[in-house]
């Protein structure tokens, strides 16, 4: 058993060095700091709370970049009597198309001063006629125009070459503008309104919808509606697939009563796709975690898609490889109902008649 040596000096032993000014504060906080499991909460809490914060001033930036390019448009002159172009957004049936639109195409839409009017409707079908529908209209627009200039030429042809109004017959006066005026606005189809599609459903139906707008006229078993939100939301079938086969059925017959095509002097509209993915499942979960934290990244990509429709850019429909501009969206497990046929049934005469926004 060891003990300690004594002291046979009889001297006192040596003070400790006095505390540092550090160590006394540590002494005094110590019972403050908190433990291992609140240090690894707070830590976590704060890591993500700083991503977050990253992601949305970095989606800001991104949204000012574009609204600056987007503002070239808007801050062009207008005559009064010019009539703003009109874009028709038709978004698929979930719920994540919406979002999409709200948060990364809406505002460089409205940065650019573009009018559009949304199509949201319930399935896929109701897009597909709505898409239909428009071409229609301006199908029947067209037929009525020839018609009446048809009967003026017919009306001029039967005067008598005896008739004093052909003897002193004047040089017809110029349209005045505001008849002009009137005689566009009550146009409802016009060329240069463009097809938006949020989402790969909704590209589908556009397809679709234009192979049934030119396959024929309007079939007697669709009733002419006042607008675009009226065409998608009007009754249809609700049992799915079944609402597919009878309006593919109304449009066949209505492709047999006249000569498919469209007709001389009509334009088709431009075509832009929005990418947007159905995320809904549990599957896709991890993917909607990284999606709430990668908002800056869509508003870049999703974004500069919108800012074509903007800029009016176009090329020509590449029949290859758009009908698969939205096969990198689609969701392997909910493939679209009754569409992969009708995407394959755009003619060639139609297709070299497209332009898509670039």
């Amino acid at each position: 058993m060891s003990s300690a040596a004594p002291n046979l000096t009889g001297a006192e032993p040596p003070p400790l060095p006095p505390a540092s000014l550090f160590a006394r504060g540590l002494a005094r906080v110590r019972p403050y700091i908190p433990g291992r499991g609140w240090l690894i909460f707070l830590g976590t809490l704060g890591g993500v709370s700083a991503l977050f914060e990253y992601d949305r001033r970095e989606k800001r930036r991104a949204l000012a970049a574009l609204a600056v390019r987007a503002s070239v448009v808007a801050t062009q002159p207008v005559h009064f009597h010019q009539r703003l172009r009109h874009v028709l957004v038709l978004l698929a049936p979930d719920q994540f198309a919406r979002s999409c639109f709200d948060d990364f195409v809406k505002p460089v839409f409205d940065a650019g001063a573009l009018d559009y009017t949304v199509v949201d409707a319930a399935d896929a079908v109701a897009l597909r006629r709505a898409v239909a529908d428009r071409l229609w209209t301006g199908r029947d627009e067209l037929a009525a125009a020839q018609q009446h200039d048809q009967q003026q030429r017919t009306a001029a042809a039967a005067a008598s070459p005896w008739s004093p109004a052909r003897w002193f017959a004047r040089a017809p006066a110029p349209e005045h503008p505001v008849e002009r005026l009137l005689r566009d606005a009550a146009k409802v189809y016009r060329p240069e309104d463009a097809l938006v599609a949020v989402g790969p459903e909704a590209w589908d139906a556009v397809l679709a919808g234009i192979h049934d707008g030119v396959a024929g006229p309007r079939p007697p078993s669709v009733p002419a509606v006042a607008d675009d939100s009226a065409a998608a939301n009007g009754p249809t079938d609700a049992s799915g697939p079944s609402a597919f086969d009878a309006f593919d059925a109304a449009a066949a017959e209505a492709a047999t009563a006249a000569p498919p095509g469209l007709p001389p002097g009509m334009e088709l509209p431009p075509l832009a796709y929005i990418p947007s993915s159905d995320l809904t499942g549990w599957s896709y979960v991890p993917r909607r975690i990284y999606k709430w934290f990668s908002h800056r990244v869509a508003m870049r990509s999703v974004g500069e898609e919108a800012l074509k429709v903007v800029l009016e850019g176009r090329r020509e429909f590449q029949p290859e490889s758009d009908p698969a501009l939205a096969d990198t969206d689609r969701r392997p497990a909910k493939e679209p109902r009754n569409t992969a046929s009708s995407r394959e049934q755009l003619d060639p005469i139609t297709a070299a008649s497209l332009t898509v926004y670039c």
